[in-house]
């Protein structure tokens, strides 16, 4: 129990600092783009996993 916990906690950390890399790292219209592959991507995986 204590390793999901750890397991989910360590998740939840990691999500905010991944949104934010495309913001630090490039600027103007790439943001937007890069945010929206980001996202692309991850609702692909959802609709693989089902």
């Amino acid at each position: 129990m204590a390793a999901l916990v750890l397991a989910t906690v360590g998740t939840f950390i990691v999500i905010p600092i991944f949104w934010t890399i495309s913001q630090s790292t490039f600027s103007g219209l790439t943001i937007a783009t890069e945010t929206a592959a980001t996202n692309s991507i991850g609702q692909i995986s959802c609709m693989v996993r089902l």
